[in-house]
């Protein structure tokens, strides 16, 4: 019964994969079965020496087969990524009812897949090249096809990137010192590889403004709210990785997902202290809505143990509600960033928490407002960004030159 969905599947459909996801995997589940039978029988032909042309035909079936089963996989990966952790599949990848209702963890199981399968299939997913020079090379050297080998290979490969970019990084670099003995540094890259070269504990403050899906630009867009909290929860993991034992943490977030957020950073074990929450009132989101009250309004938690450098006179700066003025393009503080922040708000942080010559990081440079405010005062800082362009504009910013 079992060979003869499979044969189907191969032959009658003239090597043309399932739709669905289901049937992606039992086509998996006992293509790997016949897999392993056609090789032993390839083992026992030549132990009983049989006739060198009739291995070759056998062999050329597990070469076809093991082809396909890894295109099948890679499709798997494909549809698996498109599964949020917490909701069933998406309902329009032609998936049976039954299917949509279920977690990703619980369809998953259902199918007969372990997590290391998942996370193998979108490997694959993930690195349709190397896929394609697996083919290519099983062909020319007359294998079968190895999953096995394709990992590895695409492990290499990300190794040599790594290191290739770790290389780019250290080129890229760009250090001055000022006469307040301030060290700034620029890397271009994403925040997790510049969190990765920060060591353990070596962090006094960190002022940070991740993104959080009010503009329309691509690398502030998430495909959804469970991918964006993913996101944030790995980027408080590094950062509580990397801060001194007495540290300060101020994060910038939308005021619509600051419950879930906080959740994260007390998952995360920050010392939440204050809710800080900073009044923009020459910039009011949503003017044309008319079925709620106009945000004027956004939030920047803040974490720390140590006590804040507040004056003794009482002023302003003691409170968690902090006023100040979105950057525009013809104010002092000018805009050079979608979302940028008030250097004014960002040198108060970095002045209450910090001391000359303390260590600040900012994973998101943006506008540079954390490079800037920590110029003026004397702190070193390390920042990085994806963008080439923005790292630019806040040297020059900064510096004068880009």
């Amino acid at each position: 019964m079992e060979d003869n969905i499979l044969k189907n599947e191969i032959v009658t459909t003239n090597n043309q994969l399932p739709v669905n996801l289901e049937d992606l995997s039992k086509f998996v589940l006992i293509g790997r079965e016949k897999l392993i039978s056609v090789k032993a029988e390839i083992r026992a032909m030549k132990k009983l020496d049989i006739a060198k042309e009739v291995r070759e035909q056998k062999k050329e079936e597990a070469q076809n087969l093991a082809e396909l089963l890894i295109d099948a996989e890679v499709r798997i990966g494909q549809l698996t990524k498109l599964i949020e952790p917490s909701k069933g599949l998406r309902t329009d990848l032609e998936l049976s009812n039954s299917a949509v209702t279920r977690s990703k963890k619980e369809q998953l199981e259902n199918l007969g897949f372990s997590k290391m399968d998942t996370s193998r299939f979108e490997q694959l997913a993930d690195n349709p090249e190397s896929v394609e020079m697996a083919k290519e090379k099983a062909k020319e050297n007359n294998e079968v096809i190895n999953r096995t080998a394709i990992l590895k290979e695409i492990q290499d490969i990300k190794k040599a990137e790594l290191k290739r970019k770790r290389e780019q990084l250290k080129e890229q670099t760009l250090k001055t010192t000022d006469s307040k003995k301030s060290e700034i540094v620029f890397f271009n890259c994403d925040c997790f590889e510049f969190l990765k070269e920060t060591k353990d504990n070596t962090v006094d403050c960190i002022v940070t403004d991740p993104p959080y899906s009010v503009t329309d630009n691509s690398w502030d867009n998430f495909k959804s709210e469970a991918s964006f909290l993913k996101f944030i929860d790995k980027v408080l993991s590094e950062c509580k990785r990397v801060l001194k034992p007495n540290y300060a943490f101020f994060m910038f977030m939308d005021s619509r997902l600051m419950s879930k957020v906080e959740e994260l950073i007390i998952k995360n074990k920050f010392d939440l202290k204050s809710r800080i929450i900073w009044v923009r009132k020459n910039m009011s989101m949503g003017r044309v809505v008319k079925d709620r009250f106009i945000s004027q309004w956004e939030i920047c938690f803040y974490c720390g143990n140590k006590e804040l450098n507040f004056p003794e006179v009482w002023g302003e700066e003691r409170g968690d509600v902090q006023e100040a003025a979105v950057p525009q393009t013809n104010y002092e503080d000018k805009k050079i960033h979608p979302t940028q922040k008030p250097l004014k708000i960002v040198e108060r942080f970095i002045e209450l928490s910090t001391n000359q010559g303390d260590i600040v990081i900012d994973p998101f440079c943006g506008g540079g407002t954390t490079a800037a405010a920590c110029y003026n005062l004397g702190r070193h800082c390390s920042t990085s960004d994806i963008s080439k362009e923005y790292i630019d504009n806040a040297k020059a910013r900064i510096f004068g030159h880009g």
